[in-house]
């Protein structure tokens, strides 16, 4: 489902449409104590994309 997600929103950027830059973490017990340890890494993972998408285009 992301990587369907992720070629739609590189084809909305092409058409000059609206776009959404995406993140996502799964629970790791040998990294997680908490749940923020978790969305720390999708944000990491949604500022990565989002930097990608203003640097290529895409």
């Amino acid at each position: 489902m992301l990587s369907a997600f992720e070629k739609q929103m590189d084809e909305n950027q092409r058409r000059g449409e609206v776009t959404i830059a995406s993140g996502h973490a799964c629970f790791d017990p040998t990294l997680d104590k908490s749940c923020r340890t978790i969305f720390e890494r999708a944000d990491e993972q949604m500022y990565h994309r989002k930097r990608r998408m203003k640097e290529t285009g895409n």
